[in-house]
């Protein structure tokens, strides 16, 4: 059995909180909830005759009310000219006349726009899956919808999933990087997927998704690396053979992963978010937010944001089996999925439960890994379960209940001949992850609405290392990661400017996280808590009531967030974004911030110091060497680490010319520079001779260092003289410090274009990710290296290209062309150009129509993808690196091996 140790204690303490937190709010929001329609007061409108569209926008303004539509709903109607004393009732029906559409009041001052008859109008699930002419790539600044700390003030999402649903309930829209309602963050990109753009790709996993990204780097922790990879982005510290995201390449833990908006635990050794557990088919949304945002979420929001929204308005039932194989070799992919959820007037619940089960990838079923020794597997062999449970309940008019919870269990084992110590080992693991989220949100006054959430996630991994000849347990490893918060903010409208409503957020969080490793070598339990507070504000300087020409639209936003963390200090971080679009086709936008990353608790380990005293080779001593004390690891220092520091800048452009429907092109320039990054050196018998290494060089040796050292036990010291310890003329300081400088830079180009001819809807569409600059200085001495186009870095050009078509019988086809640019293998001297690399992915889908004779087929679904259709194998590298597995043929970071993969898909919706 392999061992896995439970926080028990953060998980009553959680529900505690959670508690005490539902009796506190539930009192205060049913004592301070306004009656429905109390406000019956006549406003001075002027309202000139205009598309509806703005004349409702200009409405919500006047009249102090929230008013949803879907922009497709009021697309092509006009209003009349409202001019005199009206209350908002009247005033609603003066401009929905002769439209077709009614308003329904959910709350006090929110008013809901819908067509007359909207069970005709809103198809089921299963037709509207045909409907979309997207090329399904990427659409930036798109509003995304669920429970979360955000909801709109001008769109609404249709909650039914099937005709039986005749309204939609009113949601939550999750805008990711912003606390703000009714605000879609428009000066910040962001990439948005819905449920349909991700089935339509053929994926089978959350980390296939995300590793197709052009803005994401395959390095770090994942699934192809844990076994192969030991020196490069904390890749050997993946017991569990998981999966992170890796935005631009500057780390998985540079990179912020959330669920519904809240904090996920991280996997392995606490170093980053496991997504490869969350189960595809309890994705709804995901968004990615490419820009720093630790001024909204804090720490580990560097290089962006990957917020996955989780389903919860399915009405019905839906069955999901896949079969998938390569072909060529024996790796094998069974997945089933059950999905059951249910609508009514006031609320939503969804149940979704998700097996996979793949076996291993030898690497003899691949030729350029064919090299290595026999039993070596590429890919584990493993089993994974997956359950969602969400829930949403309106309690009053005003107050709202949310929930949801996800919990994944996955075993993996993995074959690994090692040709150094010819001793064939297999790894068994086994990880568990689960994620809890409830709270409540409740109307305050005059449009002012707080929430109160609370949170708790925790993830454990257990390893055992077996001698396959022997049967022998060669090494264990248990590692425990949770984090619990309580989360609180208020907002809403505090005036008016000329370009419309101004909007404040302000809010708190407290964070409890800790990591308890067992592995043999390490043992250590740290622990921490984060207070946090931050504010935000939306100004509309230009808008729809005061346009200017060359001024149709003019933005700013502005976010601050203060973060006390109970083992290093604190740190305050300012964003500021604004939106200028001169015409209305075209949109110029900008944003700079500060983020920042806080030590890992992995980072503050005192138990991994380790020593040796040596003579070192030392050209400017009179006797060729000299007496050094050398240290790795951590020591009695090492809570003095400090969090990184960056500086994030982006520059872009929106462009929709309506010359041209359809065509959307987006561009953003970003800019990271990130320092005083916790870093460690190897220096050793060069500690001299490599002027790069000067800054690890102390004289003379504290004493403190000589104590922490000499006391290690056998084992983690190491005197390889006759001399003392005490008798050191220099100290080699290996250990993790703030020394390292990284700086990235770079171009995104996102263009899309969708039409439709007869019976059918066309798309085109490309993604391109361009990095101009990847340059890193490991210590304050070292010479700043360019990274970027060099084996094991990210390529600089990489590309996913798309083209789409769908028919109205329901028959749809999508192609996507990937392209990773040529780079040079530096290991060689003199250097090698590796290949460029491209593949090939088709997905082919007919749905039935829900209506039709045959009801064993109707509302069914069939799928037929394949991945790298013409089996293009990965450009060749040896991976020279002396602690990496030489042989496997392919550089891990920029390539899979994974060859071919087909594989057949039905859905059925009940």
């Amino acid at each position: 059995m392999i061992g896995i140790k439970r926080g028990a204690g953060a998980i009553a303490q959680a529900r505690k909180s959670v508690q005490a937190l539902f009796v506190w709010v539930f009192a205060l929001s049913i004592a301070g909830a306004p009656p429905a329609n109390a406000d019956e007061l006549a406003y001075a409108l002027e309202i000139p005759a205009q598309d509806l569209d703005g004349a409702l926008k200009t409405l919500a303004v006047e009249t102090d009310k929230q008013v949803l539509f879907a922009a497709s709903d009021v697309k092509g109607h006009t209003s009349p000219e409202i001019n005199g004393e009206y209350n908002t009732f009247d005033a609603m029906d003066l401009l929905l006349a002769d439209t077709g559409l009614v308003y329904e009041v959910t709350r006090s001052d929110v008013l809901l726009v819908k067509p007359n008859d909207e069970a005709s109008d809103k198809g089921g699930d299963s037709d509207s899956k045909n409907s979309s002419p997207a090329p399904v790539l990427m659409a930036q600044n798109r509003t995304s919808t669920k429970n979360d700390t955000s909801r709109t003030g001008s769109t609404i999402e249709d909650s039914s999933e099937n005709d039986s649903n005749p309204e939609p309930l009113l949601e939550e829209i999750v805008v990711v990087g912003t606390h703000l309602r009714g605000i879609s963050n428009d000066s910040s990109p962001v990439l948005s997927f819905d449920r349909e753009e991700i089935e339509k790709t053929g994926f089978s996993t959350t980390q296939e998704f995300i590793q197709s990204l052009p803005q994401n780097f395959g390095g770090g922790a994942a699934e192809d690396t844990a076994g192969f990879v030991f020196d490069r982005g904390n890749a050997s510290l993946n017991p569990g053979f998981g999966s992170g995201v890796n935005l631009r390449g500057m780390g998985n833990d540079a990179t912020l992963v959330l669920i519904n908006g809240r904090r996920v635990a991280p996997g392995g050794f606490g170093t980053f978010v496991d997504v490869s557990l969350i189960p595809i088919s309890a994705i709804d949304q995901v968004d990615v937010l490419t820009d720093g945002a630790s001024a909204t979420y804090g720490s580990d929001a560097v290089a962006g944001v990957v917020n996955f929204v989780l389903r919860d308005d399915y009405d019905g039932a839906e069955t999901d089996l896949r079969y998938g194989t390569v072909t060529e070799g024996d790796s094998r992919e069974y997945k089933i999925g059950q999905t059951f959820g249910r609508n009514w007037n006031t609320g939503n619940a969804i149940l979704s439960y998700e097996y996979l089960d793949r076996s291993n990838l030898d690497s003899q079923d691949r030729s350029f890994s064919e090299d290595l020794r026999d039993q070596t597997d590429l890919f584990p062999d493993q089993q994974r379960h997956g359950l969602l449970v969400s829930a949403t309940q309106e309690i009053s008019e005003a107050t709202e209940v949310f929930g949801y919870g996800l919990y994944s269990n996955r075993d993996t084992s993995s074959f690994f001949a090692n040709p150094n110590t010819m001793v064939d080992t297999r790894n068994d693991s086994n990880t568990e992850q689960y994620s809890l989220s409830a709270g409540i949100s409740f109307d305050i006054h005059r449009r002012w609405r707080g929430e109160l959430v609370a949170g708790s996630a925790q993830s454990d991994t257990g390893r055992e290392v077996t001698d396959i000849g022997t049967s022998a347990l060669l090494a264990t490893t248990d590692t425990s990661s949770s984090v619990w918060s309580i989360d609180g903010k208020v907002d809403g409208p505090i005036g008016n400017l000329t370009g419309g409503e101004v909007r404040v957020a302000i809010g708190g969080q407290y964070r409890d996280e800790s990591l308890d490793v067992d592995s043999g070598v390490l043992l250590f339990d740290i622990k921490r808590d984060v207070v946090a507070a931050f504010a935000e504000a939306f100004f509309p300087i230009v808008g729809e009531t005061n346009q200017l020409p060359g001024v149709e639209r003019l933005e700013i936003t502005a976010a601050v967030r203060h973060e006390d963390y109970s083992d290093f200090g604190s740190t305050t971080n300012p964003k500021i974004g604004f939106l200028w679009s001169p015409v209305a086709s075209l949109s110029l936008r900008a944003t700079y911030g500060t983020s920042f990353r806080a030590p890992l608790l992995f980072e503050l380990d005192t138990s991994s110091l380790s020593g040796l005293l040596a003579d070192l080779p030392n050209p400017s001593s009179p006797t060729g060497t000299s007496l050094s004390l050398i240290a790795f690891g951590f020591g009695p220092e090492g809570t003095a680490l400090e969090p990184e520091e960056a500086e994030t800048r982006t520059f872009g452009l929106d462009f929709s010319p309506r010359s041209l429907p359809g065509l959307n092109l987006e561009v953003t320039y970003f800019d990271i520079d990130f320092d005083n990054r916790i870093a460690e050196t190897n220096a050793f018998f060069d500690a001299f001779t490599d002027p790069e290494l000067a800054s690890v060089l102390v004289s003379p040796v504290p004493s403190d260092i000589v104590t922490a050292l000499t006391s290690l036990p056998p084992g983690s010291f190491f005197n390889l003289t006759t001399s003392d310890p005490e008798d050191a003329e220099y100290l080699v300081d290996n250990r993790r410090r703030n020394v390292a400088f990284t700086e990235v830079s770079g171009i995104d180009v996102i263009l899309n274009h969708a039409w439709d001819k007869g019976h059918s809807d066309f798309g085109l569409g490309l993604n391109a990710s361009y990095l101009l600059d990847y340059k890193e200085r490991l210590t304050a001495s070292s010479p700043i290296v360019e990274l970027v186009d060099t084996v094991f870095n990210p390529a600089d050009l990489k590309i996913r290209a798309g083209i789409s078509w769908n028919h109205e019988s329901g028959f749809s086809t999508n192609v996507f062309v990937n392209y990773t640019d040529s780079y040079t293998d530096d290991q060689l001297d003199p250097v090698e150009e590796v290949d460029s690399w491209t593949t090939l992915d088709v997905t082919l889908r007919y749905s039935v129509p829900g209506a039709a004779e045959n009801r064993l087929l109707s509302g069914t679904t069939f799928a037929l993808s394949v991945q790298n259709a013409f089996d293009s194998d990965p450009p060749l590298v040896n991976d020279l690196g002396f602690a990496n597995l030489t042989g496997m043929g392919f550089d891990p970071e920029n390539a899979s091996p994974l060859g071919r993969f087909v594989a057949l898909q039905i859905t059925k919706d009940w």
